[in-house]
Protein backbone atom coordinates (compact mmCIF):
# COMPACT_ATOMS: atom_id res chain seq x y z
CA UNK A 1 0.00 0.00 0.00
CA UNK A 2 1.45 3.28 -1.33
CA UNK A 3 0.08 7.00 -0.69
CA UNK A 4 -0.51 9.23 -3.63
CA UNK A 5 -2.19 13.18 -3.54
CA UNK A 6 -3.29 12.23 0.59
CA UNK A 7 -4.97 9.05 -0.50
CA UNK A 8 -3.73 4.97 0.32
CA UNK A 9 -3.13 3.22 -3.22
CA UNK A 10 -4.07 -0.77 -3.48
CA UNK A 11 -2.23 -1.79 -6.60
CA UNK A 12 -4.67 -5.23 -6.52
CA UNK A 13 -7.31 -3.43 -7.15
CA UNK A 14 -6.65 -1.40 -10.46
CA UNK A 15 -8.58 -3.29 -13.14
CA UNK A 16 -11.03 -5.23 -11.00
CA UNK A 17 -14.79 -5.31 -11.51
CA UNK A 18 -16.47 -3.90 -8.65
CA UNK A 19 -20.05 -3.84 -8.54
CA UNK A 20 -22.08 -1.21 -5.57
CA UNK A 21 -25.15 -2.02 -4.62
CA UNK A 22 -26.98 1.52 -3.56
CA UNK A 23 -23.82 3.22 -5.05
CA UNK A 24 -26.09 6.55 -6.01
CA UNK A 25 -25.90 8.34 -3.19
CA UNK A 26 -24.24 7.97 0.34
CA UNK A 27 -22.08 4.99 1.62
CA UNK A 28 -22.34 3.40 -1.68
CA UNK A 29 -21.77 6.86 -3.60
CA UNK A 30 -18.70 7.30 -2.00
CA UNK A 31 -17.31 3.21 -2.67
CA UNK A 32 -17.97 4.02 -6.25
CA UNK A 33 -15.71 7.16 -6.13
CA UNK A 34 -12.92 5.65 -3.58
CA UNK A 35 -12.85 2.18 -6.55
CA UNK A 36 -12.75 4.46 -9.20
CA UNK A 37 -9.54 6.51 -7.86
CA UNK A 38 -7.89 2.98 -7.74
CA UNK A 39 -8.43 2.61 -11.17
CA UNK A 40 -10.63 -0.48 -10.79
CA UNK A 41 -14.03 -0.62 -13.26
CA UNK A 42 -16.71 0.19 -11.10
CA UNK A 43 -20.85 -0.46 -11.55
CA UNK A 44 -23.14 0.66 -9.51
CA UNK A 45 -26.98 -0.30 -8.76
CA UNK A 46 -29.54 1.84 -7.76
CA UNK A 47 -32.93 2.72 -8.06
CA UNK A 48 -32.44 6.92 -7.75
CA UNK A 49 -32.01 7.70 -11.51
CA UNK A 50 -31.46 11.17 -10.64
CA UNK A 51 -28.72 10.45 -8.71
CA UNK A 52 -27.07 7.97 -10.68
CA UNK A 53 -27.36 9.99 -13.86
CA UNK A 54 -25.16 12.66 -12.13
CA UNK A 55 -22.86 10.32 -10.42
CA UNK A 56 -22.12 8.98 -14.21
CA UNK A 57 -21.62 12.63 -15.24
CA UNK A 58 -19.28 13.62 -12.62
CA UNK A 59 -16.90 10.68 -14.22
CA UNK A 60 -16.42 8.25 -11.92
CA UNK A 61 -17.72 5.14 -13.64
CA UNK A 62 -15.83 5.20 -16.68
CA UNK A 63 -17.65 5.05 -20.18
CA UNK A 64 -20.97 3.01 -18.08
CA UNK A 65 -24.33 4.09 -17.84
CA UNK A 66 -26.11 3.43 -14.27
CA UNK A 67 -28.61 0.48 -14.48
CA UNK A 68 -31.48 0.43 -12.38
CA UNK A 69 -32.33 -2.57 -10.39
CA UNK A 70 -32.02 -4.34 -7.76
CA UNK A 71 -32.25 -8.46 -9.19
CA UNK A 72 -29.44 -10.55 -10.31
CA UNK A 73 -30.27 -10.40 -13.73
CA UNK A 74 -29.21 -6.75 -13.86
CA UNK A 75 -25.92 -6.84 -12.05
CA UNK A 76 -24.73 -9.27 -14.33
CA UNK A 77 -25.56 -6.93 -17.16
CA UNK A 78 -23.65 -4.72 -14.79
CA UNK A 79 -21.03 -6.59 -14.44
CA UNK A 80 -20.24 -7.14 -18.17
CA UNK A 81 -20.73 -3.75 -19.06
CA UNK A 82 -17.93 -2.88 -16.95
CA UNK A 83 -15.58 -5.57 -18.10
CA UNK A 84 -12.19 -3.99 -19.21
Amino acid sequence: MGKTDGFASYPSLRDRVIIVTGGATGIGEALVEAFAMQNAHVAFLDVQDEAAEQLTKDGFVGGGRPQRGNDFGAAQAVACEARP
